[in-house]
């Protein structure tokens, strides 16, 4: 009995052991792979953000070497001239993205693999914009078949099925002033179609908005932004005076009045990012964004330099011009720059709005409203900080990021567009010589 007993105290000790789970070979392999994805895809996100900032340091390498003002224009053109095939994308986040996250993204593997196709945008527009400027100067012939190029390709981009020309965004408007430049240039009748089509597009937009044009139509609550300033206001403003045209003046003047009543702020003179029609005009977020008033002061100077002298629109514009040189010189870092936050020394250095800031300085004195003598020095000083923060190929480097939402901003600084397009403008009208022509290929 006492065997009989340890026998079966042996099968009540065993009896656990027995019941022990084990999981199938298979399961394994599939908890082991799922592991295995998720450490690959933690060491795609952080290795990508890494490959990102170690591809930009060693592309800084050389920064602010290029010193003599003639080099500095050809080379800065010259990257300007290629980008006309394929600008790099403004930075809409704050770290590099991965391709994990450019596959979730698109989903499309041409997308995916196009690199910075050419979307018509403000971005082009602004480099177009300066090369113009410069070809204006110059005469360079390679320069004005690159703007034609670049012009036809929004042309055909833009051009529906049965023949016309239809506009995506508001901001695609500010191309028009290349167009205008090129019809002046070369006679081309299809120019002046395509102005009056963009013309015609800013004209309805503002008759079903109530008089003004928002940003992205209800998209943002109608938002009045200060890009659409320099974006649409010169090019009515030319446009009008050159057809004969006081409906898109007039359009040019509302939209500017209106925000320098709503938007700017009355103790500074600079600019919120924008105000808010359906809360009684409030201004929104972000007074004295660097590129914002940069946006600002263009469209103010680029509009009044259209409008007749003694008008009494151009008299007010030129008062308020005024006004904005004193407060963008006091606010000057020493650095000779601007940065993302004009009242803020401290803020980080923006290329795109020191550009913004020189050309206004640049331009104002070409419309008489401040001595040369006065800006002399610190447009002298700003170039020589753009050329600081400029690499050793002419890429004008550290533009603030694209904008992620109201009081959001991408962080990550960067060549871009904007930078490069108004540098060349402002190297142009710096030398104020004619460039060698020769092939920018």
């Amino acid at each position: 009995m006492r065997a009989q007993s340890a026998k079966d105290s042996t099968n009540e000790t065993a009896s656990p052991r027995a019941k022990t789970w084990h999981p199938h070979p298979l399961q394994w392999i599939s908890w082991r792979t799922a592991f295995l994805i998720l450490l690959s895809t933690n060491a795609l996100w952080i290795g990508g953000d890494l490959h990102g900032r170690v591809k930009t340091k060693l592309d800084r390498k050389g920064l602010g070497t290029i010193r003599n003002d003639a080099d500095y224009l050809s080379t800065t053109r010259s990257v300007g001239m290629r980008w006309f095939q394929g600008t790099p994308p403004l930075e809409v986040s704050d770290r590099a993205e991965t391709f994990v996250e450019k596959v979730l993204k698109y989903r499309d593997p041409k997308a995916i693999m196009a690199e910075n196709p050419l979307q018509y945008s403000s971005h082009q527009a602004v480099l177009a914009k300066g090369i113009s400027i410069s070809c204006r100067e110059s005469g360079n012939k390679v320069e004005l078949q690159a703007i034609e190029q670049y012009v036809s390709a929004f042309l055909d981009a833009r051009t529906s099925i049965n023949g016309k020309l239809v506009l995506e965004k508001m901001d695609e408007g500010m191309n028009g002033e290349s167009v205008l430049f090129l019809l002046k240039t070369t006679r081309n009748q299809k120019y002046r179609n395509a102005a009056d089509t963009i013309a015609q597009y800013y004209l309805e937009q503002a008759i079903r908005a109530g008089g003004t044009i928002p940003y992205r139509g209800v998209s943002n609550n109608g938002l009045r932004f200060v890009d659409a300033l320099a974006m649409m206001c010169p090019f009515l403003a030319q446009y009008g005076a050159l057809f004969d045209r006081p409906e898109a003046i007039d359009l040019s003047v509302t939209q500017l009045t209106a925000f320098i009543e709503h938007g700017v702020d009355k103790q500074t003179g600079l600019p919120f990012h924008a105000y808010d029609p359906s809360t009684g005009n409030t201004p929104v977020e972000l007074l004295g964004w660097g590129r914002g008033t940069g946006w600002y002061a263009i469209g103010l100077i680029d509009t009044l330099g259209e409008l007749p002298h003694g008008s009494e629109n151009r008299a007010t514009f030129e008062k308020t011009a005024t006004r904005l040189v004193d407060v963008i010189l006091r606010f000057q870092r020493a650095d000779g720059g601007w940065g993302s936050l004009i009242t803020y020394s401290e803020s980080k250095y923006d290329s795109s709005a020191t550009a913004f800031l020189v050309y206004f300085l640049q331009r104002a004195t070409e419309e008489q409203l401040v001595a040369e003598s006065v800006v002399r020095e610190p447009v002298q000083r700003a170039i020589e900080s753009l050329k600081d923060h400029t690499r050793a190929d002419g890429t004008v480097d550290f533009s603030e990021g694209d904008y992620m939402g109201l009081a959001r901003m991408s962080q990550r600084y960067a060549p871009s567009a904007f930078s490069q397009g108004m540098l060349i403008a402002v190297m142009t009208k710096y030398l104020k010589q004619p460039v060698p022509e020769k092939s920018e290929q």
